[in-house]
């Protein structure tokens, strides 16, 4: 049995409930995955948006646990945070597929030329 440091639950020391890692002597994490995702989240959303958990949790609220482009329930941890490349500002939240259109679309060069591209050869 190993003893997660963040949550000081105890689970079996296996790589079910635990990160490798070779710099330890036991070969695994001091945090168990399930504390590892929440901090990876954390720390993710703040670098990249400039937002907190909570913040991110109430906008997945606000859209009702939906996409904002599809209208499709997503889970929590599967959504996509959509945000404007320059600018970096957060827009709404997304399901995978319509997060990877968004992405092209916002490509306005790339658009032009694939609407260019189908008229020419429709």
């Amino acid at each position: 049995m190993r003893t997660c440091s963040k949550c000081k639950k105890s689970y079996p020391a296996t790589t079910e409930f635990f990160h490798k890692n070779n710099q330890k002597k036991s070969g695994l994490s001091c945090w168990c995955k399930a504390c590892s995702k929440v901090c990876s989240r954390k720390s993710h959303l703040k670098t990249f948006y400039d937002l907190t958990v909570k913040q991110h949790e109430q906008m997945y609220l606000d859209q009702n646990g939906c996409c904002a482009i599809c209208g499709r329930p997503v889970e929590y941890d599967k959504i996509h945070t959509d945000h404007n490349h320059s600018t970096n500002k957060v827009r709404k939240l997304l399901c995978v597929n319509c997060n990877l259109w968004v992405a092209v679309l916002d490509d306005v060069e790339w658009h032009k030329k694939a609407e260019k591209y189908l008229l020419e050869n429709n």
